[in-house]
């Protein structure tokens, strides 16, 4: 019971932290997913990672709340079986959402706005540059949309006359 109960309070953090993405107010995760070299770029599915948490959050409130004593390990062995199912469908639900951009990138909309209005190496320049943000400057910059973009202009404009070649 106690792994249900840490599982249960996992997936409330987890679902907690997919919540404050979706709703504009953590742009971390979403910046750090810019960061990557080479290969076509990652794309970040808020919703889609907020439907999983919260499935998986569900299902272990379930657990808690409807089983008793003997039907634990019954109840363990139907969470694990969910787990792997969602765990092999979860390939097919990504490329969904890759199809549907529409659906699962409408939210937040200061991301929407972001990849509208930069290329993916500036995207790849303000994710190093939020990297080297005070946590402090990193926790006003998430919660106002407006400075952020203030911030992600100034950044973008020194970059302008900057040389690749020497």
């Amino acid at each position: 019971m106690f792994l249900i109960w840490l599982f249960l309070l996992s997936s409330t953090i987890l679902l907690l932290r997919s919540f404050f993405i979706l709703a504009g107010l953590w742009k971390g995760p979403i910046l750090h997913s810019f960061e990557k070299y080479g290969d076509p770029e990652n794309v970040y599915l808020p919703l889609l990672y907020t439907l999983i948490w919260f499935i998986l959050f569900l299902v272990s409130l379930l657990i808690v709340l409807f089983s008793d004593e003997s039907a634990t390990a019954s109840m363990l062995s139907l969470f694990v079986l969910f787990s792997l199912i969602l765990w092999n469908i979860y390939p097919h639900l990504k490329a969904f959402a890759a199809n549907h951009p529409h659906v699962f990138m409408a939210l937040p909309r200061w991301y929407v706005e972001l990849r509208a209005r930069t290329s993916r190496d500036e995207r790849r320049r303000l994710a190093y540059m939020w990297l080297r943000l005070p946590l402090n400057m990193q926790l006003h910059l998430s919660i106002n949309d407006h400075a952020f973009f203030h911030w992600a202009d100034l950044v973008l404009i020194s970059a302008v006359g900057y040389d690749h070649e020497e």
